[in-house]
């Protein structure tokens, strides 16, 4: 096994964080750099553990397949655009959920995504926007 030494930081959680400057931690010869936000396991962890930076990157990952599904829409059948919706979309939404969306404060950071899930959801399977949301998912 080998250790990355580039991909190595830290964070300080709680308390001040300008403060996490005047720490230096090291492995080896290698001085570990202080960080705002990293990425662990595919979750984005941030000092304040506000999770703002995680909604952000599921935003920025999630946005492409709204012009992929709207191209799809008219190519393909909409119970296909539903199965790469929740192939594609669905796990990246339910990965790390328990944590950045009950402790996501303030709601707001979660609204961004909860409309752009719904926006999905609604191309993927050919509804209106006047259309509610409940029977849009539904296997009919």
């Amino acid at each position: 096994m080998c250790w990355v030494f580039k991909k190595s930081c830290y964070s300080v959680f709680g308390g001040d964080v300008s403060a996490a400057s005047a720490y230096t931690i090291s492995l080896g010869k290698t001085n570990l750099n202080a960080v705002n936000c990293a990425k662990y396991l595919g979750t984005v962890i941030d000092s304040d553990l506000s999770w703002k930076s995680h909604v952000d990157y599921l935003f920025k990952k999630l946005l492409k397949f709204t012009g992929i599904f709207s191209k799809l829409c008219c190519r393909a059948q909409p119970q296909v655009l539903r199965i790469l919706c929740f192939t594609f979309v669905h796990p990246q939404l339910l990965y790390g959920a328990e944590v950045y969306a009950n402790t996501c404060r303030p709601k707001s950071h979660l609204k961004k995504l909860i409309v752009l899930n719904n926006k999905l959801l609604r191309i993927a399977q050919n509804c209106s926007h006047e259309h509610v949301l409940q029977t849009c998912t539904n296997d009919t």
